[in-house]
């Protein structure tokens, strides 16, 4: 299942324990009918209220340098902006988008990774464009979260968005690979596990944080391609992939 976004929804978590960390990666599932009603429409927002500072914003664009792609800004004093190429991504089809990020300076550069269904269904690493510098410190936000849009009700996203995972640590792409397919078997350092499987705001994730300030919420058919984890065994290979361990040991998402 996968919860539909429209300008008039509204998901915001506002309790989800600490949030802050210099180290972060977070991993979606999303499938856009458009691109919002804003340059910078949001898929995650770590932002406690609207009068308090965002830590990580994560989103999608369609004007300029951000024509249909990813655009993530790790928020410091100043700035802190980056994108994966243009094009990157396009309507009606299930992409899984992540990336890692290193904030302890402002001279690092985060990682981005896509999936995109049409093809391998192989999460990929993808080049990165640093579209405003940062500069100074990073900005410090302990608890509240937004999936879809900001804290005032703004930069609306469109589109069904599932998965959601958000950790105060590093992934590899093995471990993201496996989130991918099997949400919520990364257990280290993971903040924020919504299936986005109920309208309710609720969800079967083990953390099962409740939403509020919902608004208009309907789910609608998640990827396919997403497992619901029961078993999971990591193959003992040099393949960076994850092997499920019988087909018996799975269902559909």
């Amino acid at each position: 299942m996968a919860v539909i976004f429209t300008s008039s929804t509204r998901f915001q978590a506002p309790v989800a324990g600490n949030l802050d960390s210099s180290l972060t990666s977070w991993l979606s599932w999303m499938n856009l009918d458009g691109y919002g009603s804003a340059l910078f429409a949001r898929i995650l927002n770590i932002q406690e209220d609207e009068n308090s500072d965002r830590l990580l914003s994560a989103g999608v664009g369609n004007s300029g340098a951000f024509t249909e792609t990813l655009n993530c800004t790790w928020h410091f004093d100043t700035g802190g902006t980056w994108r994966p190429p243009q094009n990157t991504l396009t309507t009606g089809v299930w992409f899984c988008v992540a990336a890692t990020m290193d904030m302890s300076s402002d001279q690092n550069d985060p990682i981005f990774y896509v999936l995109d269904s049409r093809k391998d269904n192989t999460l990929k690493l993808v080049t990165t464009t640093q579209t405003t510098a940062p500069s100074g410190n990073r900005i410090v936000t302990t608890s509240g979260y937004q999936i879809g849009g900001r804290a005032d009700g703004g930069r609306d996203f469109d589109g069904r968005i599932a998965y959601l995972q958000y950790w105060t640590r590093i992934l590899t792409l093995k471990e993201l690979r496996q989130a991918c397919f099997f949400p919520g078997s990364v257990k280290t350092g993971l903040k924020i596990d919504q299936r986005m499987e109920k309208a309710d705001g609720y969800d079967s994730s083990p953390n099962n944080v409740p939403a509020t300030n919902l608004l208009n919420l309907t789910t609608g058919p998640g990827p396919p391609m997403v497992y619901k984890q029961r078993q999971i065994v990591i193959a003992p290979s040099t393949v960076d992939t994850v092997i499920p361990a019988t087909r018996k040991d799975l269902v559909r998402g």
